[in-house]
């Protein structure tokens, strides 16, 4: 199944893939499932897409440090979708017609986001934001969900291998936490 990430799933897919990071010492236990179910779907599942929205949301981080790596991986590791690859017209008229069941001004992005999900090869965008879940997950045939609930919809069978394998020298490879 691929998977497009939200900005915020960028985010916990990298927080998971440090050295030394384990679930079981995260300070927040929910985000912290989000962060492990992130990390899998890199693993187990196709490349996970970035939008070109969700890549102007990446290099708008205002940290420089925190922009660049997430920069390196979305550009670099992750899928990315070309906005020359969409059709603008279907997309603005998509956005508006999602806008009418997502309002507010900050909201706009989210609505393009799924409207760009619609046009690029993904079944399901992983988000962690609830408004946007709850306002559009019926509004649209790509699975709109957490990244756990991406997880469990790819369907991945407990011992399957890996998609990609960490090489010796990455610091998670004799991690178990991930390992399914």
């Amino acid at each position: 199944m691929r998977i497009a990430f939200d900005s915020n799933v960028v985010t916990y897919f990298i927080q998971a893939n440090q050295d030394g990071y384990d679930p079981a010492t995260d300070s927040d236990a929910a985000l912290a499932v989000q962060k492990v179910a992130a990390f899998r779907l890199f693993i187990y599942c196709d490349s996970p897409i970035v939008l070109p929205t969700v890549a102007e949301e990446v290099e708008s981080i205002p940290n420089a440090a925190t922009r660049r790596e997430h920069l390196v991986w979305t550009r670099y590791h992750l899928h990315e979708i070309l906005p020359t690859w969409l059709n603008i017209e279907r997309l603005s008229d998509r956005t508006a017609e999602l806008a009418a069941k997502h309002s507010g001004i900050n909201n706009v992005n989210d609505c393009r986001i799924v409207a760009e999900c619609e046009q690029s090869p993904a079944e399901a965008f992983a988000t962690f934001d609830p408004r946007l879940i709850n306002n559009l997950r019926n509004e649209t045939n790509v699975f709109v969900a957490t990244p756990d609930e991406c997880w469990r919809r790819a369907g991945v069978h407990q011992g399957a291998e890996p998609s990609v394998h960490l090489q010796p020298e990455h610091p998670l490879v004799n991690a178990t936490w991930w390992r399914w």
